[in-house]
């Protein structure tokens, strides 16, 4: 993620794109759960100012959001090492800075 207003604009484009993409095609957004869930780790070493102005916050959100819409096949075994990564990602997230 970038710092900045247009970056967020740009990220709000891209949610959309993904939610189309996961309601439509969940498999193939579920293929790539991998890669959204390693971009999820290792974020939350920042200080929650500069974290939150890097957009990483809005990255999170917006992962989770789509992690919703792929249930209830991202619940398969097949996924479940790679959804518990980035549920704990979130948790990480979520204790590092509002605990």
């Amino acid at each position: 993620t970038q710092p900045g207003r247009e970056w967020g604009l740009k990220m709000q484009e891209f949610e959309i794109s993904a939610r189309k993409l996961v309601s439509s095609h969940p498999d193939l957004f579920l293929r790539n759960l991998p890669l959204l869930v390693s971009g999820l780790q290792g974020r939350t070493q920042l200080e929650y100012p500069h974290f939150r102005i890097q957009n990483h916050l809005s990255l999170y959100t917006m992962s989770l959001g789509l992690l919703e819409l792929a249930r209830p096949q991202i619940f398969s075994p097949q996924y479940s090492d790679h959804l518990e990564t980035g549920l704990s990602s979130y948790i990480d997230m979520c204790t590092s800075y509002f605990a």
